[in-house]
């Protein structure tokens, strides 16, 4: 097997992968009802849309069966919403999605790179000689490079948004 065919057939693990392949900014919708909430944000970063129309992100502290309370990253309406934590009572709350993070795709991103590196070693160990070393030290760059990229692309398909829809109680 050459170096490009495996180059190219981990790379399609990457790109064939379906769990992977979701598009950043994808979410799913979970449907509960109030008292299920905590047990889902309690301690989780979250976007919180009220009904007068602003939208936050913060951490959630606690959810109480009146009202959410959160520390407040980034609001649209910074001179009503100001950083810091804040309570907001349930009957104020238009919209809640959670962000959360996997690390399968920078695994095998990663992997990828790493086997390329691992790959332009052998053929140094095989060839034992000026060519070989040189094709190494392309390899060992390029699968530095794929490490990173991997990386990096991964870490944008691993972000998971759900947005909860709230059920009556």
């Amino acid at each position: 097997m050459t170096f490009k065919n495996l180059a190219a057939g981990l790379l399609s693990l990457l790109c064939f992968d379906e769990s992977i392949q979701a598009a950043p900014g994808h979410y799913e919708e979970l449907k509960l009802q109030w008292s299920e909430l905590s047990g889902h944000i309690a301690g989780h970063r979250i976007n919180l849309g009220l009904l007068t129309g602003s939208h936050l992100e913060g951490d959630v502290i606690s959810v109480s069966s009146d009202s959410i309370e959160i520390k407040v990253r980034k609001s649209s309406d910074r001179q009503t919403i100001a950083k810091g934590i804040h309570v907001f009572p349930r009957s104020s709350i238009a919209l809640i999605e959670l962000h959360s993070k996997t690390v399968k795709a920078r695994v095998v991103g990663v992997s990828i790179g790493a086997a390329v590196l691992t790959g332009s070693l052998a053929v140094v160990y095989i060839e034992q000689s000026w060519g070989g070393l040189f094709v190494a030290l392309m390899g060992g760059v390029v699968g530095v490079c794929v490490m990173a990229a991997g990386y990096f692309i991964g870490n944008e398909h691993d972000r998971k948004l759900t947005r909860m829809i709230l059920l009556p109680d």
